[in-house]
Order: structure tokens, then sequence, then C-alpha cells
């Protein structure tokens, strides 16, 4: 370890291998850092310095952290390997020229700090190292190649397959190869095997690593002899043998599988039966699915049991048994009686995407569960799906509550007579989600209005529950709509003639613009303020105009300030200069707006405006400005 010290002390005082920002490293820190890492017992406080070293992305960081590699303390050594990982493209010149070492301790090391450089030129050193003497150096870099996915190494790879003779190079060769996706060598893999001067323990393990990567690099002609000669000459893994399997069905065309093959499989899948795993679930289901075998079903309360709040799982799980041809009914009636919730969601939901029919009454009682989730997922089944739709039921349901209400409304799809009346008598509901609902749903078919019952809603609703029937009557009858919206304009309530505003900001500009002329003299602020954002919308000369007169006369500075930090967005002289008029004004908070106005103006007068305001008395002007000058610097640079 006082190598290792003393190695960052020369390194540091000799300048070599320095960065261009020499200044910003701090030679004495990492030296005093390394110290109290050698000497420190307590893992925890040794994990810290680790940190803190890792921060100092420096190649002389490296340089002497790579010292630690040769230490006699297992633990030293794995934190220093973890250490130069995380420096990332810092690490890779002095890890380049440790695989030279005479030490093949070292070498590893080198590479092991490698695997986690995940960078091109990581593997490209590592191709370096596929000569070493040392066959646990090479099976090391052939780890790094794969893992790091180097696709360009395969050719070199395959040409070691067919010199190597060492069981682990091999066996580092072959999960390669899976990781690298290399097709069409598993014959070869495998007589290779055979040819091995290997112990029937070692060759049985590289069978067993053959299998377990068959999946991604055999083709469907390796499933019988995965079944009948691989499985049965040496004693496979169920494990390694179902993934393998899996991957083999999962990744190759398998319409043309004879039948009794298709039993086998069937037959293995089923002693096997371990659903732990998440990965190898997922991909045995998946398998399944596309041989259309549909054994896992029974054992869908195990599975849900053991990947519970996994949600990923659960939706990758019922992605796949939707893409099975035919879901049994007995199964579907099974989850939905379920006492799990998790259960009954995945009945439902199966119901609804494969639009599965025969199941009404148990959805229709599920549509009043205390779960919300079930209750409003059967609340969409019997609103959208035709073979379930249940009316009478969903009028019913808007009565339940708020959200159920809400879907009910979202799912009648039918423009008759009856559905418009039913929604006019929700458009007048005490909840605004209800009343939005039903005004969106009313506007979205394509049947005819009555009117004269929208007329009656909107007389018996003066305040804001009776707005959204006025929204529709703006979308089927404007003139008569443009009478109640005049009329409301005199409203005591502020709300109403906010959502005056949200009504008319689609209209043509003439009419819109007349309104809006009325709205700029409202008496309240936070209508004001509606106003501000509805014409700041609308890029257009009178929208600015309007801007320009309720600016003259406005009293609330919030409002003030939201007119100036939108004038850039008119790009104009007029809009220019009320931005450099108010960054005149006494009033802190405008100033300010000006000055974010002004940054977006991107023109030379908005410039000089904005460095003459360097002279401002409040530093938190003066700090914005400065901000903005920064950014244009950088942004030049």
């Amino acid at each position: 370890m006082m190598k290792a010290i003393m190695y960052c002390k020369v390194v540091c005082r000799e300048g070599v291998y320095m960065d261009k920002d020499k200044t910003t490293f701090d030679e004495r820190e990492l030296a005093t850092l390394i110290e109290r890492l050698a000497g420190e017992k307590e893992r925890y406080q040794q994990e810290k310095i680790a940190r803190k070293i890792g921060m100092m992305k420096y190649e002389q960081t490296a340089e002497c952290i790579a010292e630690l590699l040769y230490s006699a303390d297992a633990y030293v050594r794995n934190i220093a390997i973890e250490i130069l990982a995380s420096l990332g493209e810092k690490a890779l010149p002095v890890l380049e020229r440790k695989l030279q070492d005479k030490d093949r301790n070292i070498r590893k090391f080198s590479l092991d700090a490698l695997m986690n450089i995940r960078m091109a030129k990581s593997c490209e050193i590592a191709l370096n190292a596929l000569d070493d003497p040392d066959e646990n150096v090479v099976e090391a870099a052939v780890e790094v190649i794969g893992e790091q996915q180097y696709t360009e190494a395969s050719g070199r790879l395959i040409d070691m397959l067919k010199r190597t003779d060492s069981v682990w190079v091999l066996n580092a060769l072959i999960r390669a190869f899976a990781r690298l996706g290399v097709k069409g060598i598993v014959c070869e893999i495998y007589e290779k095997i055979l040819s091995l001067r290997a112990t029937t323990i070692e060759k049985g393990i590289l069978v067993n690593t053959l299998v377990k990567s068959i999946g991604t690099i055999g083709s469907s002609q390796d499933i019988e002899k995965v079944l009948n000669t691989y499985s049965v000459e040496y004693r496979v893994d169920d494990f390694n043998l179902t993934f393998g399997l899996s991957g083999l069905i999962v990744n190759n065309d398998v319409s043309l599988l004879p039948k009794e093959l298709v039993t086998e499989i069937d037959r293995v899948f089923k002693e096997y039966r371990d659903y732990s795993n998440a990965e190898l679930t997922l991909l045995l289901i998946a398998a399944s699915v596309k041989l259309q075998l549909v054994f896992f079903l029974e054992d869908i309360k195990e599975i849900i049991f053991l990947h519970k709040g996994e949600e990923f799982f659960i939706e990758n799980l019922l992605d796949l048994i939707c893409m099975l041809n035919d879901i049994p009914h007995d199964f579907v009636r099974e989850v939905l009686n379920s006492a799990e919730p998790e259960l009954i969601l995945m009945g439902l939901k199966l119901i609804y995407k494969k639009h599965i029919c025969g199941f009404n009454s148990i959805v229709e009682e599920l549509c009043n569960s205390a779960d919300s989730e079930i209750s409003n997922l059967a609340i969409n089944i019997i609103s959208d799906l035709d073979c379930y739709r249940n009316i009478v039921l969903l009028e019913s349901l808007t009565d339940f509550n708020e959200e159920a209400a809400t879907i009910a409304i979202k799912g009648i799809s039918v423009p008759d007579a009856k559905s418009v009346d039913f929604l006019l008598s929700r458009i007048e509901h005490k909840s605004r989600n209800v009343r939005k609902a039903a005004s969106a749903k009313l506007v979205s078919l394509t049947s005819e209005i009555c009117i004269k019952k929208l007329e009656d809603i909107v007389k018996r609703n003066l305040g804001e529950e009776g707005i959204e029937a006025l929204e529709v009557m703006f979308r089927f009858d404007k003139d008569l709509a443009w009478k109640y919206i005049t009329a409301r304009l005199d409203s005591r309530d502020d709300g109403v003639r906010i959502r005056l505003v949200d009504i008319v900001e689609g209209e043509n500009d003439n009419n819109y613009y007349n309104f809006m002329e009325t709205m700029i003299n409202d008496p309240s602020a936070i209508v004001r303020k509606k106003v501000i954002k509805s014409l700041c919308r609308r890029i257009e000369d009178r929208s600015l105009q309007l801007l320009e007169k309720l600016l003259l006369g406005e009293s609330d500075i919030a409002n003030r300030k939201n007119i100036i930090s939108n004038m850039y967005r008119f790009n104009n002289d007029k809009a220019l200069n009320i931005t450099i008029e108010a960054a005149g004004n006494s009033n802190t908070l405008i100033r300010l707006a000006a000055v974010r106005s002004l940054a977006l103006f991107g023109d030379e007068r908005a410039d000089g405006v904005l460095k003459e305001m360097l002279k401002d008395q409040v530093p938190e002007v003066i700090e914005a400005v400065e901000e903005v000058l920064r950014s244009r610097v950088e942004v030049i640079k």
C-alpha cells in the first residue's frame, strides 16, 4: 500500500500524465485519501473514501489507484477496480499499460475494470489480450467483448473457437456468442466440446452453457438436439434446459414443428414449473404462447403471487396471455371470481383487450367493487364493448361516484335520442368533472343536439353549473350562445366570467376581439389574468393592441408582470418598445419581467438596454441581467 501512496506523490510532483486542467486537481488530497483508504478497517468508511476518490476524474487519479491492484488485501483490490471503472475514459491509458504487466493477476484485474467501462475503446484494448499466454486473462478479455456486445470482434472470436483447447476460454466464448447474437455455430461448438481433452464434468459444464445460450445462437433445428441429445448425454440443469428451449422457440420460426415434438416440449415445460425467476418465467410463457400451450394458466395464482407488485412483469404477462388464440372461459371465470385484486384485474383486462363475451353478470357486479381500479375497468367494459353495453346500468352509475360517472359518460357512444337526453341530464351534475365529461361527449356525437333542451338548462343555471351547457350550445348555435354569453358578462361570479373566456377562445377574430375589448375592463384581477393568458396565445397585432391598452390601466402588479414577460412572443418593434419602457419601471418585479423578455428578443436594441440595466440599484435585477449576458456569451462560444 505504501508503494501506491509514494507512487501517487511521485506522479503528481513530476507532472507526469497530467491533464490540461491541472490546476483543478489536488494531488495532496488524493494522496491523503489513498492513505486513509489503506489504513481504514471499516468497510463503510472505505466505501465513502472510494466514492470521493472516484469523483476525482483525472488520469493521474487512475495512475495512483492502479497501484492498489498490487495490494495483498482482496477488498482493497476490488475497491481499486471499482474506482478505475468509475473513472471511465480517464482510466483507459493506465489499464492498457497494465495489460503488459508481467503479473498475470494485474492483467486480469485490469480487464475486470474494463468490463464496466462501456466504450468501444475498452473492447479494442481487450482484443489485444486475446493472445495472452494466461487462459484466465483470455477468458476475462472474451467476457469484456461479450458483455459489451462488441460485434466487430465476432470474427476474431470464431477463429479462437477453432484453436482453443481451454475449457474455460471455450465457456466464455459460448457466452460471448450468445451476447453477440452469432448464429450458425452450434454444431461447431458441440464438436469442439466433444474433441476437448476434458473430464466429463467439464464437458457437462460446457454443454450446460451451450444449452442456456442456444436460444440466441441456435435455430429451430436445434430443438430436437436439445431434447434428445444434449440433455440426454449430459446432465443439463432444468433451468438451462428451459431457458435455452424457450429461447429457441421465441427466436425462431416454429410453425412447422412436428406435433410429437410440441408434445415433448409441453411435457418438459410442465415438469419444470418453477416460476421464481421473472426473466425465465416470461420467456417460458412467451414460448408456450407461441406454441399455443396453456398449461401455465393452471399456475396463474402462483405466478401472480411470486411476482406481486412487479408492474413490468404483470403487464408483460398480460400481453403474452392476450396472444393466445383461444383463452379458456373457465380460466377467465376463475380469475374473475378470485379474492385477489390482481387476478380480477387480469380477468377484466383480458375481457377488455380480447373482447371476450359471456361474463356480463360478473362484470356488472364488479362495477360496484370497493376497489376503484376494478370498478372503473368494469365500467369501461360495459361502456365500450358492444356485448357488455348496458345503458341503464351506465346511467345509474353516474350517481355512484364522480369517477365512475365520468367513465360511464365517456363510454356512451351511440348517438341516439336516448343517449343525448341522458347526457343533457348529466350536464347539470353537481360535479364539474361529470359536467365536462357530458359536454365533451355531447360535442363529439354527430347527432343533432336538442337546442331547446340545452337552452332550458342554460336558463336554469346562471352560475358555473350552466357553463358546460353553454359551451355545447356555442358549438351548435353560436348566435344563440352569444346572447347568453353577453348576458353573463354581468355575473358576480368571477369563475363564470373566466369560463366565458375559455368558451370564446376558438372563435373567429372579430367576435373574439370585440369580446376581449370588453373583458380587459373586467373589475376582477383574476379574470383579467385569464384574459391576458388568452391574448398572449394569439400572436397578432390586435392582441398586442389590447394588451398594451390593458397594461396602461392595470393596477395588479402580477398581471402587469405577466404582460411584460410575454412581449417577446410578438417579436416586433411595438412589443420591444413596450418592454424597453418597462425596463425603466420603478417596480422591481416589472423590471425583472422586462429582463426575461428582453433576453428572448434577440435584438441589438434589447442587448443595449440589458447592458444599461447593469447600473440598476437592485442586486436581483443586476444578477438577472448578468445571467442573461453570460448565457449569450456561452451560446456564442
